[in-house]
């Protein structure tokens, strides 16, 4: 069975079992990658969502922002 990871740096999980606290130190990890995935952007040029965006993806709003994205610009 393959190790779980994260979805933006692809950082290794603990499974129940591995380790005593594996869910603070998973929780953890995830708070981590929200702090690391401010600065990694999938695109920066779009003014409506993408059809299909992936786990962990971050997005630039452009400039006029249309549908859930109004009023989000930048």
């Amino acid at each position: 069975m393959p190790t779980p990871t994260t979805p933006v740096l692809g950082a290794d999980e603990l499974v129940g079992g591995q380790a005593i606290p594996e869910t603070t130190v998973n929780e953890t990890v995830r708070r981590l990658e929200q702090g690391a995935a401010w600065f990694q952007f999938k695109d920066r040029d779009l003014a409506v969502p993408p059809g299909a965006p992936g786990a962990g993806g971050r997005y630039r709003v452009s400039g006029g922002g249309s549908g859930v994205w109004c009023g989000q610009d930048g």
